[in-house]
Formats: C-alpha cells, structure tokens, sequence
C-alpha cells in the first residue's frame, strides 16, 4: 500500500467516524428535544384544526411557531 493510499483510507475512516458520531450525537439531541416539549404540551381544539402547544420559562412572553 502507498502511502497516498494509506492517507486516503485513513481520511475516509476519519470521516465516517465523524459522521457516525454527529448522527448519533443528533438523535441523542433531538429525542431529549421532543421529550421536553412533550411532557409541557396542551393540545387545544379549534375551528381550523387541533393545536399543540407548551408554556415554559421565564421573562417576556414569546411566540415561536414552528411547523405551520
């Protein structure tokens, strides 16, 4: 094997580590994410379709709409 063919093989694993890890790192982030809202959540019927929402936190009211 060369040596050019030692670094690329060696970057390819280097990169699928890396990939691997953020995907696992990302469902470990986004279930702690969805479990958080869901514990909150209220869902609220209305002549336009069921609404989920969750109230939270301190300070000043803030609306966040995500997934209209």
């Amino acid at each position: 094997m060369t040596a050019l063919s030692r670094i690329l093989v060696g970057i390819s694993a280097a990169t699928v580590v890396a990939g691997v890890s953020t995907a696992v790192m990302c469902r470990r982030d986004m279930a702690s994410a969805y479990a958080r809202v869901r514990a909150d959540s209220q869902i609220l019927p209305s002549p336009y379709g069921v609404i989920e929402f969750a109230e939270g936190g301190s300070g000043p009211p803030v609306l966040v709409v995500h997934g209209s």
